[in-house]
């Protein structure tokens, strides 16, 4: 009579066996498995150019540049351990800490890095997704949008900051029903702006399930002066974005499809809407897009 150990032996032999041919003869099981890493070599790109910042700085999610100013923008976290306890992105809905994350200001010409106060703004920030959007009218002022993630729920808040001071006021907080996983941004005005959820369940079973699945069951919506609805779906994890050098298009990282959705941005204002014209599968977990101001290049982290 086989022993229990022969026979787990023989099983695991046979499941291994089983996967292998499942794996060998299954294009979407190998694109799963390469998706996460297994099966590929990742090497970096021009990073020889970087200087390494004195100061010790805690998981900054994004980073964005005012070129006119020569500043950097960064949303980071206010210590290591920020978002082990409660940050919904990760579905981690534990302990809350009412620490307020910073946002700081670098110099790219002096290598000074400045924390921008808020206030006007009392209630700490859970920060995550940065964008910027300067007013024709007023270049002297940088408008902050912000993804906030404090709870009970993750709103948008929209900052106002005059260069050469340390104060970003409180202009505008956007909440909404359908604001519930918000990840990045794209301002198109001072009060117009487009938003990826990069689930559609919060939290739960089925939040897993969409997780495992890919499913693409996450969208992009527009907040335009009050109102919000959805402007794209069917997207697979929407993450970062950006807007093309020339204005006429938005990227949408798909980090669970690992591709970059590309859009055309038509109409404006209430009438603002997306049509998608391309994807650009880069086979990897796609987080964060930057555009190169100076090429047009796109940068995929």
């Amino acid at each position: 009579m086989p022993s229990l150990l022969s026979t787990l032996s023989l099983l695991v032999l046979l499941i291994a066996t089983a996967g292998y041919y499942l794996i060998k003869d299954n294009d979407q099981v190998k694109e799963y498995l390469f998706l996460f890493g297994i099966g590929r070599t990742d090497v970096n790109h021009g990073f020889n150019t970087c200087v390494k910042l004195k100061d010790t700085l805690y998981g900054c999610e994004d980073i964005q540049i005012n070129h006119a100013h020569g500043h950097a923008y960064l949303a980071c976290m206010a210590k290591n351990d920020s978002r082990v306890n409660y940050f919904p992105p990760l579905a981690h809905f534990g302990k809350r800490d009412d620490e307020s994350d910073p946002v700081y200001i670098y110099d790219l010409e002096t290598e000074k890095l400045t924390r921008l106060t808020h206030p006007s703004f009392p209630t700490p920030l859970r920060t995550h997704g940065i964008k910027l959007y300067t007013p024709p009218s007023d270049p002297s002022r940088t408008i902050i949008f912000l993804v906030n993630h404090h709870p009970p729920h993750s709103t948008i808040e929209i900052f106002s900051h005059v260069h050469g001071t340390t104060v970003m006021t409180h202009e505008l907080t956007i909440s909404s029903p359908l604001i519930t996983t918000p990840n990045n941004l794209v301002p198109l005005g001072p009060r117009t702006v487009l938003i990826s959820n990069d689930h559609k369940h919060r939290n739960g079973f089925m939040r897993h399930v969409e997780e495992i699945g890919r499913f693409p069951w996450s969208n992009v919506v527009l907040f335009h002066e009050g109102e919000t609805r959805v402007v794209a779906g069917g997207i697979k994890g929407a993450n970062g974005m950006a807007m093309s050098r020339d204005g006429k298009y938005v990227l949408v990282n798909a980090v669970a499809g690992g591709e970059v959705v590309v859009y055309e941005l038509q109409g404006t204002g209430a009438e603002t809407g997306l049509k998608e014209v391309g994807k650009v599968h880069v086979g990897i977990l796609n987080d964060n897009l930057a555009v190169d101001e100076a090429t047009g290049d796109v940068y995929v982290a």
